[in-house]
C-alpha cells in the first residue's frame, strides 16, 4: 500500500513538469523544517512496561558522544565524573568545545573532583550572584551543537542519573538552543573559574565577597549589614541557601 501511494505521488509530481514539481518539493521541505520536532521524555526511576521514556544516563552519554561542535553543560552539583563525563571528554578529544556552568562549590572543585581525565579541559564558569542576592545556579541542562536541548530535574550525579525519580525533556530545536545558550553567556553572573582562581586573594569588584579557606563565599559586608539584629551568622547563611549539617544529602545529589 505504501509503495502504491509513493508511486501515485511520483506520477502526480511528474505530471506537473520540472519547475512546478521543484516548487512543490521546496514548499514541503520548508514546511517540515518549520514544524516543531517531537519532544522525547527522559526519565530516571522505576519504569512501567509501557513506558516510552528514555533513560537519563543513556541520553546524556548519547548527547556527549554525538557532539561534533560544542557542548554546554549547566548544573547545580556533580559527582562520579569519571563515569558520567567520560563521553564528554571523548568528544573534547575530537575537538568539540565545552563550557560548564556550575554553582559555587561545584565550579571551584570541578577539575579536582570530576575531571580525572586530564586535558583537554572544559571552560568552567562559576555562578556568582551580586552582593546581597542569595541565590544559586540550580538549573540542569545540556545544549549540543547549538540544536539539541536537554532540560532535566536530574543533577549530574550518580543518584540523579541512576537512582532518583527524575524527569526531563529532550528536543531538537535550534531556536530554543540559541535562546538557552544566550541565557548562559558569560557575563556578570558567570565568571571564568580560572580567572577567579588567579585573583582568589583579592575581592572581586562589585561583588563584596571574598573566598575563604572553607571554599565558600564569605559575606564580608552584606551579612553584617543585612542580618537582623540578634540573628546569628549561621541562621543568615542557612537562609541564604548554604548547605549545612541540617541537610546532609544536599551535597550528594
Amino acid at each position: 500500500m505504501l509503495a502504491q501511494m509513493l508511486s501515485d505521488q511520483a506520477e502526480a509530481l511528474s505530471s506537473l513538469g520540472r519547475d512546478a514539481a521543484r516548487a512543490v518539493l521546496e514548499a514541503v521541505i520548508k514546511e517540515r523544517g518549520t514544524q516543531n520536532r517531537r519532544a522525547e521524555l527522559v526519565w530516571t526511576g522505576p519504569e512501567t512496561k509501557q513506558s516510552g521514556a528514555r533513560d537519563t544516563a543513556v541520553v546524556l552519554s548519547d548527547l556527549f558522544s554525538s557532539a561534533r561542535q560544542s557542548v554546554l553543560v549547566a548544573g547545580f552539583v556533580f559527582d562520579h565524573g569519571e563515569t558520567l563525563l567520560q563521553a564528554l571528554h571523548g568528544a573534547m578529544a575530537r575537538g568539540v568545545s565545552c563550557s560548564v556552568f556550575a554553582d559555587g562549590e561545584a565550579a571551584r572543585n570541578f577539575r579536582r573532583d570530576n575531571w580525572p581525565f586530564g586535558p583537554p579541559f572544559p571552560q568552567v564558569y562559576r555562578f556568582v550572584p551580586a552582593a546581597g542576592v542569595f541565590a544559586s545556579l540550580h538549573a540542569k541542562c545540556v545544549v549540543v551543537d547549538h540544536r539539541h536541548v536537554f532540560v532535566t530535574s536530574a543533577n549530574f550525579t550518580d543518584r540523579g542519573q541512576t537512582r532518583n525519580i527524575e524527569v526531563g525533556v529532550l528536543l531538537d530545536d535550534e531556536p530554543l538552543a540559541s535562546v538557552l545558550e544566550t541565557q548562559f553567556s558569560p557575563a556578570v553572573w558567570f565568571v571564568d573559574e580560572a580567572r577567579l582562581n588567579v585573583t582568589s586573594t583579592r575581592s572581586r569588584p562589585g561583588a563584596g565577597l571574598l573566598p575563604n579557606s572553607s571554599s565558600r563565599w564569605t559575606l564580608k559586608f552584606v551579612a553584617t549589614a543585612m542580618r537582623p539584629a540578634g540573628a546569628s551568622l549561621r541562621r543568615t547563611r542557612r537562609s541564604a541557601g548554604h548547605r549545612t549539617a541540617a541537610w546532609p544529602t544536599r551535597t550528594r545529589r
